[in-house]
């Protein structure tokens, strides 16, 4: 089975969300007995100007590019670019910070028991979690955004991330 097209980006985006839940759990911000609301993840956009439950992370893929990397008779070989964003409505101050870094070290691999370099493996999620492939994080933000306008999203920042992905095409 070919993992290209929608499918491929789709299984990127979905293996990104498994990435930060799966580092975020072993950092115990899912145990019970913590002081702050319950974080939840999803793999979707949200929507700034509706009202949020705390502690959202939004994990979404927006834009790419690509670079022809094959030469000769291998020209079928691209460096994918992908823009991920992920975005954290917290409950205040004190948790955005910490989750929000928590998850920018996480990615870069500061974590070394965790993750100990800047890649994700992406597995065939809801079939057989077979291992499929890995893409690399590079060019790394985090943005504190405002919207005073909206006391919801006083304590929202946004995580940047380029993933970058190497393939060929169906035949492989």
């Amino acid at each position: 089975m070919a993992y290209v097209g929608g499918k491929r980006q789709r299984l990127i985006k979905d293996n990104l969300k498994r990435h930060i839940e799966e580092g975020l759990d072993t950092l115990g911000w899912f145990d019970a007995g913590r002081p702050h609301k319950t974080v939840r993840i999803i793999a979707d956009q949200v929507e700034p100007s509706e009202e949020v439950t705390p502690n959202l992370i939004g994990v979404m893929i927006e834009d790419f590019s690509f670079e022809e990397m094959g030469m000769g008779q291998d020209w079928s070989l691209q460096e994918n670019t992908i823009n991920a964003f992920i975005e954290v409505f917290a409950e205040n101050n004190a948790v955005g910070q910490h989750l929000t870094g928590d998850i920018y070290d996480l990615i870069r691999g500061k974590f070394t028991d965790i993750y100990d370099d800047t890649s994700f493996e992406v597995l065939d999620l809801g079939v057989d979690d077979s291992f499929l492939f890995r893409c690399d994080f590079e060019d790394f933000e985090v943005m504190k955004n405002r919207s005073w306008d909206l006391s919801f999203n006083k304590y929202w920042w946004t995580i940047a991330v380029d993933i970058i992905d190497t393939y060929r095409d169906d035949r492989d």
